[in-house]
């Protein structure tokens, strides 16, 4: 070959490589941008992280299902919403196949996105609800519109073990986008033979610049605990439940709303002893710390409950502790307690020194129960 030939093979080859690479890039772009198109999200409920703290895929269901038998959320056959399935017929459908609407292991979003300039945003369409056969092949319970279970959604607690967060409702779990999901149609797009173009155009909606009517997990949690009395006069727990001892027996008529005494106790002073403190406490993060706020108290009298006490009527009882406000020795937060429940899971006395370590330290996803108590 002359050297011309050879220069003229190389050209055409190096102008062979820039269009195979234009090409690749043009398909690398091929979902840069967007308008609103159509997409089905696959959530399994055997995917979901425990460090999530929810699992829509068990919880959502059961709320759903008593919706329906109720009457007062309406399935429907698909998306389109062409035949709605009665109460009755959703039960038939249940028994034909020994299946349950309530156990169901697959969840699937119908959602819309658009994405421009790195800006994401999404709205939900309805959810289709699906079972699995013994032979392993989905069966379609229906669909159900988003807008007309919208609001029960806003006023329903999802419920969340000790690595979630407190207080999120069904759709705020459902707007953050925390959860383990797959893209499974976008458009008129299916992913079987290209399932790494799911995992990108996933990947690209969650990183995005922002992310419109998407809902930020809070770092919050809910957490019961109780207070016991101590002789240790250095402690705040003989000084908050000596003021609060004292108070009751300045106040019997207080605690005989709670025990019946006989007439005996008329003329003389009944024996009185505060047992233990319930405490219901937000724990938060802020500035980087982990901050308790006092939402509750509920005393003991004898092992008997008195009324509870939220922080205002606590404030309003003006009870003093060397000069200071009783209020102030609950914000310090320097007393011993036992952590009895954080969020909707009760916590085990083995799990105790686990769960108060791992709180205290920040380590609020990543909590492992050695007793596997968890909801």
């Amino acid at each position: 070959m002359s050297e011309q030939n050879s220069k003229n093979h190389r050209r055409r080859h190096g102008f062979s490589v820039w269009i195979v690479l234009a090409l690749l890039s043009i398909c690398e772009r091929a979902w840069a941008s967007y308008d609103y198109t159509p997409v089905i999200l696959h959530l399994s409920a055997d995917k979901q992280p425990d460090s999530l703290g929810f699992n829509l895929v068990r919880s959502f269901p059961k709320l759903v299902y008593r919706e329906i038998l109720e009457g007062r959320v309406k399935l429907y056959n698909n998306a389109a919403k062409e035949v709605q399935i009665t109460p009755s017929n959703l039960i038939r459908l249940e028994q034909e196949n020994k299946l349950q609407f309530d156990q169901i292991q697959d969840l699937f979003f119908n959602e819309v996105w658009k994405y421009y300039h790195r800006n994401f945003e999404f709205q939900v369409i309805g959810f289709s609800f699906f079972a699995r056969t013994p032979a392993q092949k989905l069966l379609n319970f229906g669909f159900v519109d988003a807008n007309e279970i919208r609001r029960l959604l806003e006023n329903r607690y999802a419920e969340t073990d000790l690595n979630g967060p407190d207080s999120l409702t069904y759709w705020q779990a459902i707007c953050s986008k925390a959860f383990s999901f797959q893209v499974v149609k976008f458009g008129n797009k299916d992913f079987e033979k290209k399932p790494e173009l799911a995992i990108k155009l996933r990947k690209q909606a969650l990183c995005a610049k922002t992310r419109k009517n998407t809902y930020p997990i809070s770092r919050r949690k809910f957490v019961n605990s109780v207070m016991y009395p101590s002789k240790d006069e250095q402690l705040d727990n003989f000084r908050i439940c000596s003021s609060l001892e004292s108070y009751y027996r300045k106040n019997p008529q207080v605690v005989f709303r709670h025990i019946q005494v006989g007439p005996e106790y008329k003329n003389r002073e009944y024996p009185m002893t505060l047992t233990r403190i319930e405490l219901q406490e937000t724990w938060f993060w802020q500035e980087g710390k982990v901050h308790r706020r006092t939402d509750k108290i509920l005393p003991y009298i004898n092992g008997v409950a008195m009324d509870s006490l939220n922080w205002t009527e606590l404030q309003r009882l003006n009870l003093m502790v060397n000069f200071r406000p009783l209020t102030e020795l609950f914000e310090d937060g320097n007393f011993t307690f036992n952590i009895a429940q954080v969020n909707s899971s009760p916590i085990r006395l083995e799990d105790q020194p686990i769960v108060q370590n791992a709180l205290i330290m920040g380590n609020w996803t990543r909590i492992k129960l050695k007793s596997k108590n968890k909801n």
